[in-house]
């Protein structure tokens, strides 16, 4: 082998290698790739445009079902975060004329750019894109500046993975030259039975993007909802946030998170468990029977009904226990079964899985009051 390597211009750096062990070599190579404690101290954390929900210099997707409120939390938290020092561009592909014409005061009033390539000139998110390749190109900082896209499948063909890794592509030149991008992204109208919004081509999403939040709605009486964040993938420590639409389509952050998660996973299971269920109110039509004879006239198996029956005890039926532990079983009235659920502060049920909230971090953002604060 030495004489092979007599001619090569690097012979002696091999031959050098040659003698060196396995942890040397190692050293030689990629040791200087190591980073130490002083040298990530000098490292800046993460700087907040909106707390729990986008990092400056990130590439955030927000996913949630249609009408899922996305656009109108994205656009009442804008001039929020033109108060903390960004310059913000809302652009829009996904809105109606009549909804845009009321929009477009409110961002004159904000300082904001919102564009509306399907309107107007009517070039279309097609002409958007070249021009994100045109800026990417440009070299320049775009420190401070958000940019919001409205919707993601307006910015590439669907289904088509070429067009989807192009465009996060430039979006990540962008990214590292400054900008904060966020893409809403539409997921199915029904949860999976996890309680989570069902999102195509999240795979391939996921590796692109920093951070992959998704969005559960709830419906409240009166035209309002609840909306909680439920972060999948990030690039830094979130917490989950929740937020109330009112009937104005203002927004009002809440202080606790609120697990629409739980809510959503618990009506899913309804779902699946449906014809059960309406087989076991069917038997008990004509009131009080005991579980062994719901067992026996229903068809669905001792260890289905047995778990059907605990399931929705005090949300579809009572449960009363009597002489010798004899379990019986009685409908409750139609208006008083779950689901419907009338409001998030109606959910208390310990369903699969079951709800509860939890507290978050506190802090305020400048221009925003918190729900019960002054």
């Amino acid at each position: 082998m030495r004489d092979a390597l007599d001619d090569s211009p690097n012979a002696a750096r091999i031959l050098q290698m040659v003698d060196m062990s396995a942890d040397d070599i190692i050293d030689e190579l990629l040791g200087g790739l190591a980073v130490s404690e002083e040298e990530a101290a000098q490292f800046c954390d993460p700087n907040w445009v909106y707390p729990d929900l986008l990092i400056e210099g990130h590439i955030t997707v927000i996913a949630a079902e249609p009408n899922g409120g996305k656009t109108t939390l994205l656009w009442n938290l804008c001039p929020v975060i033109i108060q903390r020092g960004y310059e913000v561009t809302y652009i829009n592909s996904d809105i109606s004329g009549s909804d845009a014409k009321k929009l477009i005061p409110q961002a004159k009033q904000w300082g904001m750019d919102f564009l509306l390539p399907d309107m107007g000139q009517a070039v279309g998110m097609g002409y958007v894109v070249k021009s994100l390749h045109k800026m990417a190109a440009a070299g320049l900082r775009y420190d401070n500046r958000v940019f919001i896209f409205d919707t993601l499948k307006k910015m590439m063909p669907p289904n088509d993975k070429g067009a989807m890794r192009s465009l996060f592509k430039v979006l990540r030149a962008l990214s590292a030259q400054g900008m904060t991008l966020v893409l809403l992204a539409h997921t199915l109208k029904y949860p999976g039975e996890d309680g989570l919004p069902i999102f195509e081509g999240v795979g391939d999403i996921k590796a692109d993007t920093d951070n992959l939040l998704y969005l559960i709605p709830s419906e409240e009486p009166g035209g309002g909802k609840i909306i909680s964040t439920y972060p999948d993938k990030v690039r830094g420590q979130f917490e989950k946030v929740s937020f109330r639409i009112n009937p104005d389509r203002t927004v009002t952050p809440l202080q606790t998170h609120v697990d629409l998660k739980a809510q959503k996973a618990a009506e899913a299971c309804y779902l699946r468990d449906q014809d059960d269920i309406e087989e076991i109110h069917e038997f008990l039509r004509d009131g009080p029977r005991k579980q062994a004879e719901i067992i026996a006239n229903v068809s669905m198996g001792k260890g289905r009904t047995i778990k059907t029956l605990r399931r929705y005890r005090g949300k579809q039926w009572t449960e009363e226990t009597r002489n010798k532990n004899a379990k019986f079983y009685q409908s409750l009235i139609p208006h008083k079964r779950f689901p419907p659920v009338a409001s998030v502060q109606e959910f208390t049920g310990k369903q699969c899985p079951p709800g509860k909230q939890e507290n978050r971090k506190t802090g305020t953002v400048a221009g925003e009051n918190r729900e019960g604060e002054a």
